[in-house]
């Protein structure tokens, strides 16, 4: 388990958070007596915890729900792989070496989630006992959430495994230089979407390579994003009910709280049936759909319906639960899947129609998961006509998703996009390092074959789907142009990063100059 430590490496954050809140009101011994008496209970907060933590007025209090935290968990070993690669290699500086033997690590995970990548870290530690890695983690959760049972139950199990503080990413209450690495998945787009856009997000790289050590890493996973200009025009044709119904339903909300990333364009978009111009809320599933929009909004549309449905397969509101998954051929995206309906329900027909076959009574078996997706999009439809025959707890559910969802865009900066917004912001803390990747190898897409599979059966232009993942290294800017020299000469980056990658290039060029 991480290493507690207080007094020596605190003293000078808590003066800077002393500063800077209105709770404290610059009392800097008030702070200093209030950590070391957290230190005699034997709290695992390495700071203290700022009641008035600045807090978006729309972040949900969904984003704690225990199913929710547990989806987050998902996909563990990806989050961490850019640090662990580095922790394999040995390519980590080494921060407040205490003892001479070993070489301390110390890690910061910003918004650890469930926590599946603290348990990643804690078991590295086990395994690499000549390394002492210490684990840190800021978790943002507001005040009403943090004292709930819930909120609680979620803090105790992240202290077993790291040391916890209440913090966000734009604020980091740490000192210059303290971690060797940086571990940031699935954050930056809620940071940009409850707490001021892009403006907030170049923010939080700002603090991020303030607090990193120089030649220190850190790992960036999200969602990812189109090589185009997120306002690029771009238009999709609509041909299942189940996607029109998600329209009229979820679209107003995703107008209505669009960030800046799109210049108030969302208010633009078009949306035709039978020739006509209509609203959201005038959409007829029973017709085909043609959305025009900002490309960035229809990679919302993908996104956010695909989260939808299995927000409701999660909680029981299609009538059929998935009792396993297993892959025939990951590459090609095919997989088995087997589920039971609720009797009675309204899957149960749908399911025999389409299933493989039957195993038991109300469980199915699909060779290809396809015939899965296929089948659960017609369960969706019928889940959309019930809720508007006044199915409560369908349209609690729904509404529950729109809370957490409804507010959130996946999509702000693409690759080459946030490569520029890294070295930039770094810059500006004056101290002659820069936030980039070295080579290659330090950027990455995922995809996410499944998913893309069904996409491709659902649009005739479907848009990728994928994750993003850059390992960022505090560089000494003396050498940032021969790292810089590498990028521009991999023509294989630069197809995969498309058109973008030549300005991404010249705009760091000039940055460095």
């Amino acid at each position: 388990m991480a290493r507690i430590k207080y007094k020596n490496t605190a003293d000078k954050s808590i003066a800077r958070i002393a500063k800077k809140s209105k709770v404290y009101d610059n009392k800097y011994e008030y702070c200093k007596k209030t950590i070391y008496c957290m230190e005699k209970i034997n709290l695992t907060n390495s700071y203290p915890i700022k009641e008035n933590v600045k807090q978006s007025n729309h972040f949900p209090s969904e984003k704690e729900a225990e199913k929710y935290l547990e989806v987050t968990n998902e996909h563990a070993d990806e989050k961490s792989f850019l640090i662990t690669d580095a922790l394999d290699k040995n390519l980590l500086p080494g921060v407040e070496n205490i003892k001479k033997d070993k070489k301390n690590i110390r890690i910061l995970e910003i918004g650890p989630g469930g926590g599946s990548t603290l348990e990643i870290w804690r078991d590295y530690a086990k395994q690499h006992v000549n390394t002492e890695i210490d684990v840190d983690a800021i978790e943002f959760i507001n005040k009403q959430e943090r004292h709930s049972e819930s909120g609680k139950k979620h803090l105790k199990a992240l202290k077993q495994n790291a040391i916890i503080s209440i913090g966000q990413a734009q604020e980091l209450p740490f000192n210059d230089n303290s971690f060797s690495a940086i571990n940031i998945s699935s954050v930056f787009h809620e940071v940009g979407s409850y707490d001021g856009g892009r403006k907030s997000i170049n923010q939080a790289l700002q603090e991020i390579s303030r607090v990193l050590a120089p030649e220190g890493a850190v790992g960036y996973r999200d969602v990812a994003a189109p090589s185009e200009n997120l306002n690029t025009p771009h238009q999709t044709k609509y041909i299942r009910p189940a996607w029109r119904n998600f329209i009229k339903e979820a679209a107003p909300y995703l107008i209505e709280n669009s960030p800046d990333f799109y210049k108030n364009k969302l208010q633009d978009v078009k949306i035709w049936q039978k020739g006509k111009k209509i609203s959201p809320r005038d959409i007829n599933s029973d017709e085909e759909l043609i959305v025009e929009a900002p490309i960035g909004f229809i990679c919302e549309i993908q996104r956010h319906y695909i989260t939808a449905r299995d927000h409701l397969l999660r909680h029981g509101d299609l009538g059929l639960y998935i009792t396993k998954t297993q892959w025939v051929n990951m590459e090609e995206g095919i997989k088995q899947t087997f589920i039971k309906t609720h009797l009675n329900s309204f899957a149960e027909e749908i399911a025999g129609e389409y299933s493989s076959g039957v195993l038991g009574d109300n469980e199915y078996i699909f060779d290809d998961g396809l015939d899965f997706d296929n089948m659960t999009d017609e369960v969706m439809q019928k889940f959309f006509k019930n809720i508007k025959k006044d199915d409560k707890k369908g349209k609690a559910s729904f509404n529950e998703w729109l809370n957490r969802e409804g507010h959130e865009f996946y999509f702000y900066y693409n690759i080459s996009e946030l490569i520029q917004a890294a070295v930039k912001a770094s810059q500006k803390n004056n101290d002659q390092h820069v936030l980039m990747p070295k080579n290659s190898e330090d950027i990455q897409t995922i995809p996410r074959y499944y998913y893309q599979r069904y996409l491709n059966d659902v649009f005739d232009n479907p848009l990728p789907d994928a994750k993003q993942l850059v390992r960022f290294w505090k560089i000494p800017k003396q050498n940032a142009k021969h790292c810089l020299e590498k990028l521009v000469e991999n023509k294989k980056l630069n197809d995969a990063m498309g058109e973008s990658s030549k300005k991404c290039w010249k705009s760091i060029n000039d940055l460095l100059n």
